[in-house]
């Protein structure tokens, strides 16, 4: 029974290192939803007694904290001027604030099927602090407090500031900074204002060009919702005509999945291979006449292929 018990101290004393080691440094950690190259968190916005726990944007890129005025009202929130008595992260009290209007249509129909967040926490809160984004399971932010002393070079602030606008995507976790490339859906990251730094923990050589370009480029229909093909990577252009997947056709579902309950982030993750090694493509050759078909494309072969040889779910083999 000692032993048993030692045993299990052990463990809660490991379970609680991380958290232990974050009180003692003055940091804090916000579990996170990630999109693309893009973080979302829950904020607690006190107004009058009340609190309302609302998904926000954290968008380094953006001068002023916002809140979506429409949004807010069809929410029925009372949020006078849209200033909060407090905010609160994770239990971490950042004192009243008050956030300047502005539509939150960063993700939008029909590049984005729902709404993530009502409001963006900018700049004028982040700069106080710095930031480790993890987008490892579970994804999350750990915030360290280090104060703003406003201080920096002209240029110095101006090569920061065009870094941050690569590094925040809902559209894909890879990200070009200067001349390297980060695949930032497998690399954690700190961002420090107030040092005006961004560290990679990861080598950029470890994201390949080619592996990470999807089967094809797409943008989504204004009323469907659907995928039109654009455009192909170089593989895949002549064999996906034989297969009568052609420029201009209309893609409904991928893996069985209609296309209009994913997000574009999550449609260029299945288009790079990154859901399966074989990929089904449902699709329209004539939109105008409904006539439905399916093509596969294996990633391991690197082609379009006819029906799998193993059946089963496709992307799952």
């Amino acid at each position: 029974m000692r032993n048993a018990a030692r045993v299990l101290l052990m463990l809660f004393c490991l379970s609680g290192a991380a958290g232990a080691e974050e009180a003692a440094s003055g940091s804090f950690r916000t579990p996170a939803k990630r999109y693309g190259s893009a973080y979302s968190v829950k904020a607690t916005l006190v107004s009058d007694g009340e609190n309302f726990v609302v998904p926000v944007w954290i968008k380094p890129d953006q001068k002023t904290s916002t809140l979506d005025p429409g949004q807010v009202a069809f929410m029925g929130w009372n949020l006078k001027n849209l200033r909060a008595k407090d905010v609160i992260l994770s239990l971490e009290h950042l004192g009243a604030w008050t956030f300047q209007p502005g539509r939150s249509d960063w993700a939008v129909k029909p590049e984005y099927p729902r709404n993530c967040c009502v409001g963006v926490i900018g700049q004028d809160i982040l700069k106080f602090y710095r930031l480790r984004f993890d987008p490892r399971p579970p994804a999350h932010i750990v915030w360290t407090h280090v104060g703003h002393d406003g201080k920096s070079a002209a240029g110095e602030k101006q090569e920061f500031e065009r870094k941050l606008e690569s590094l925040f995507s809902i559209r894909s976790g890879l990200v070009r900074v200067g001349k390297e490339r980060y695949d930032l859906s497998v690399t954690p990251f700190e961002l420090d204002f107030p040092g005006r730094r961004v560290t990679f923990e990861n080598p950029p050589a470890q994201v390949r060009t080619g592996a990470a370009s999807p089967v094809f480029r797409f943008e989504f229909t204004s009323i469907d919702r659907d995928l039109e093909v654009r455009g192909w990577s170089g593989r895949s252009a002549g064999t996906a005509r034989k297969f009568g997947l052609g420029t201009g056709a209309r893609v409904s579902e991928l893996n069985g999945v209609p296309v209009s309950n994913l997000t574009r982030y999550e449609v260029e993750e299945i288009l790079r291979g990154k859901k399966g090694k074989v990929l089904e493509i449902g699709f329209l050759k004539d939109p105008a006449k409904q006539e439905k078909s399916k093509v596969y494309f294996d990633f391991e072969k690197d082609g379009f292929i006819g029906a799998p040889a193993v059946q089963g779910s496709p992307g799952r083999n």
